[in-house]
């Protein structure tokens, strides 16, 4: 009787250790689809940050080309290599005189300020 029970007793131990491997090969699975789900959301995270910055950056230049057209600022025509700091610049340079000294100023420092902040988001975007 204790021979049948003691067999009994290790079928059941070679069940459970065959229970426990399965179950430790789908937390295995489970662990690696988390994995592969997280880099996922966080690559989409990264590509909607891309984009967003892209965005900003573009909206950035829009304001400072209508600030310069709307305050008589002479400003080149946009190429494929003209950025911020040729803008704020090309607008230091070629005032009309559409704006008294102090307005003139106002304007050449927020330029300069929409610049830096072009500068910051576009080292951030690489």
């Amino acid at each position: 009787e204790l021979q049948a029970e003691t067999g009994t007793l290790q079928s059941r131990v070679a069940e459970l250790e065959a229970e426990v491997a399965q179950r430790d090969l789908q937390i295995d699975e489970l662990q690696a689809r988390e994995r592969l789900q997280e880099t996922q959301w966080a690559e989409q995270a990264n590509a909607l940050q891309r984009l967003h910055l892209d965005k900003e950056v573009y909206l950035l230049n829009r304001v400072d080309r209508s600030l310069a057209e709307q305050h008589d600022l002479a400003a080149t025509a946009p190429s494929a290599a003209h950025n911020a700091s040729e803008d704020t610049a090309i607008a230091g340079r070629h005032m009309t005189g559409g704006l008294d000294e102090e307005d003139s100023r106002t304007l050449m420092e927020l330029l300069e300020c929409r610049k830096e902040q072009i500068e910051v988001l576009v080292q951030e975007a690489e």
